[in-house]
């Protein structure tokens, strides 16, 4: 499994981490209930 990502790569999440950094022009911890996971199966 590769340890770094490309811009415009897809990612699979499989848990919530408890922060993301954004990418904005001033980078700050967000909590992760920006993001959701949707089980497909």
């Amino acid at each position: 499994m590769a340890s770094e990502f490309t811009i415009g790569d897809r990612v699979r999440l499989i848990s919530l981490p408890p922060y993301l950094k954004t990418a904005d022009p001033m980078p700050m911890l967000r909590p992760a209930d920006t993001l959701q996971l949707v089980m497909k199966g």
